[in-house]
């Protein structure tokens, strides 16, 4: 009985031995193999800190951009943008815009042939102020022939703020009215310094009515669509 145990004891430590050894030997030098070993060791993360951070530093745009949705009026507004990051995800955008303005030919059109009904300009965008709360979810990468890596963020946007309007043919002194927006938009990095961002929001507000009372009033929307080159200050946080 002795024997058998000693022997038993012999074989266990031979074969802890072996897998000892086993676990000692180096991984081998194949790619398949050294990939496939590592994977086994360890979990590998694919999310890597920004390379163009904003927490703490303040964002100062020029912006141009393109108003179309109106029948008598196109605007182009251009202006400035100035947004403060308290987060990467997080800021507060302080807006300002002036519309120039190029009339259509509807209006023309419509007295040429003498319509039963004259077209009357109720009211002109002549320029807003909005502050708005920035949400920036979304922080990615894209590829150029794998070749030129760029950096882009995607953000929302969404406010209050006030757009001065008024109407001389009709008599409608200007005034200013309140308003709201809602936006969407992509930022390009150039470098950690420089950036393009483009924008589309929606300004919705009151329209102010006819001097007669009888006309006019009600919400009016702005579809903006436009184009940014901002840069950015601060040392961050």
């Amino acid at each position: 009985m002795m024997s058998k145990s000693v022997a038993a004891v012999l074989c266990g430590l031979v074969l802890f031995t072996a897998s000892a050894a086993r676990a000692d030997e180096p991984p081998a030098t194949t790619p398949e193999a050294i990939e496939r070993h590592w994977r086994e060791k360890r979990e590998v993360g694919v999310v890597q800190k920004r390379l163009f951070e904003k927490a703490g530093r303040v964002e100062a745009a020029v912006f141009a951009g393109w108003i179309p949705n109106d029948a008598f009026t196109y605007y182009v507004p251009v202006g400035a943008r100035g947004t403060y990051f308290f987060t990467e995800s997080w800021g507060l955008e302080l807006l300002f815009d002036y519309n120039v303005r190029i009339d259509t030919r509807l209006k023309e059109l419509l007295h040429e042939q003498d319509a039963a009904v004259r077209a009357q300009i109720r009211d002109r965008q002549e320029l807003r102020l909005a502050l708005s709360a920035v949400w920036v979810p979304f922080y990615g990468k894209i590829a150029f022939r794998n070749k030129k890596i760029g950096h882009f963020d995607a953000f929302l946007l969404g406010g209050l703020g006030t757009v001065r309007t008024g109407a001389s043919e009709i008599g409608l002194s200007p005034s200013f009215r309140p308003e709201a927006n809602l936006g969407l938009g992509f930022r390009f990095h150039i470098n950690p310094w420089v950036a393009v961002k483009l924008e589309v929001r929606d300004f919705v507000y009151w329209a102010a009515r006819n001097p007669d009372g009888n006309e006019g009033g009600g919400l009016t929307q702005a579809w903006e669509m436009g184009v940014s080159f901002a840069m950015m200050f601060g040392k961050g946080k």
